[in-house]
């Protein structure tokens, strides 16, 4: 009984820091201010995105501040919020993690909000969109890169959540490629590579200047493979699934057909020449 009176006390949190924090949050919006939820698997480059069109709004180079030991960051102007990763923070306490910044909130210009591993039709219809968007954002990585990647984070800095790679995560990926009406969608090689203003294009239809070039994210942890050093070359980045060892089991799931529209020819090639 004491378990269930604490998972309705729980519910019943959740459900009013989400609907107050709605009305903080519309509040804002009617001063003006921009807000951009931002979704994508982990590992898929949405920080240094996030980053760029931040900068873009603000006009000049971000840097974050975090605040306390939440997983919300300030920009040094304190014009832009960045909510970051409220699926870690779950369904039942992002908003109460909204909460604790509403002061923030309410005066900042630009709010971000991201959230990653998560299909963006199920988000649409759950509690943990409290936020009202101006838009909202999907963004895609080639598949072997975002694996490649994900395997690396796990091999170099294991945590409670892992960075699993199997049958839920591929059909995860398979949501983010379907049609997504109201969302735009950024692929993030295309936009390291800036093939044909493919930057220019993108800042066009988010609202925004087609700002500086990519940066490497801080806040997002940096790169699986060199950490803080340094922002990798778009040749390494967009390559880095010849950068690592690929387990049998791994590969034999990508290669199965339920999973072939995910990869390129070359992607699959390159994962034929590694089968046994």
């Amino acid at each position: 009984m004491l378990g269930l009176a604490k998972k309705r006390l729980r519910n019943v949190r959740a459900f009013v820091s989400s609907y107050a924090l709605t009305r903080v949050q519309s509040r804002a919006q009617a001063k003006g201010q921009r807000s951009i939820v931002v979704v994508a698997a982990r590992r898929s480059g949405h920080h240094a995105v996030i980053l760029w069109l931040a900068n873009s709004l603000e006009g000049s180079r971000v840097e974050w501040e975090q605040l306390g030991k939440s997983q919300s960051f300030l920009s040094s102007s304190r014009r832009t919020l960045h909510l970051n990763n409220w699926t870690l923070c779950r369904a039942k306490s992002a908003s109460w993690q909204g909460l604790r910044v509403r002061h923030i909130l309410r005066s900042s210009d630009h709010l971000f909000v991201n959230y990653e591993d998560v299909d963006p039709l199920v988000l649409d219809r759950r509690i943990w969109l409290p936020i009202r968007p101006d838009l909202k954002v999907v963004i895609r990585r080639s598949t072997l890169n975002v694996v490649a990647s994900r395997m690396k984070m796990a091999e170099a800095k294991p945590t409670p959540f892992g960075f699993p790679v199997d049958q839920r995560f591929l059909d995860l990926l398979l949501s983010y490629r379907r049609e997504l009406s109201g969302w735009l969608v950024i692929d993030f090689d295309s936009w390291l590579r800036d093939e044909d203003g493919y930057r220019a294009r993108i800042a066009e239809r988010a609202g925004v200047t087609s700002g500086d070039d990519p940066q490497l994210s801080g806040h997002g942890g940096g790169s699986s493979f060199t950490g803080l050093t340094g922002l990798p070359r778009v040749s390494e980045l967009t390559n880095r699934f010849t950068q690592v060892d690929w387990p049998e089991q791994v590969v034999a799931l990508l290669l199965d057909d339920r999973y072939s529209s995910l990869l390129t020819p070359e992607e699959r090639d390159f994962l034929q020449s590694r089968h046994s």
